[in-house]
């Protein structure tokens, strides 16, 4: 069981991302974020990742798998981190707003998506790899609307 002020601490790290994230791709018109957070779940993650690492010292784990929210749906592929069992994914309200929020951030056994997910491979994020140069400039962004809060 993780304790509550690690939970805490990462939704408050998740949250504030995600706010910085809207902000900097409201009204963005090219690239993969002009539909966010639609088909951006692979780079918002490889973003939070970026910045968990090379911010706060913080390794996390990248998760990506199919997902199929109702039998009439496709499968979508999805990514989201783990951070010592704790799951933060920006980008589930993409699939039903109404049942997922922006930013979810739980124990790996409450993760709501579970039950739509066909299946869930692993990548490492525990070296702090370079962003190609279009994360990049999101990136900036971004710490700078953080730096600014």
């Amino acid at each position: 069981m993780t304790y509550q002020n690690e939970i805490q601490t990462l939704t408050h790290l998740a949250t504030n991302f995600r706010e910085a994230l809207d902000h900097v791709t409201n009204g963005f018109i090219t690239g993969a974020f002009s539909k966010f957070p639609k088909e951006c779940g692979a780079d918002a993650c490889d973003l939070l990742q970026y910045y968990l690492l090379n911010v706060h010292y913080i390794k996390s784990d990248y998760r990506v798998g199919k997902v199929q929210i109702s039998s009439r749906a496709p499968e979508i592929a999805h990514c989201y981190l783990v951070v010592n069992g704790v799951i933060l994914d920006l980008t589930a309200d993409q699939f039903h707003k109404e049942w997922f929020p922006k930013v979810i951030v739980c124990e790996s056994a409450q993760y709501p998506l579970t039950p739509y997910f066909k299946y869930v491979r692993s990548k490492s994020g525990q070296d702090l790899i370079p962003l190609n140069p279009y994360l990049q400039s999101i990136y900036d962004q971004v710490v700078k609307y953080l730096e600014r809060k």
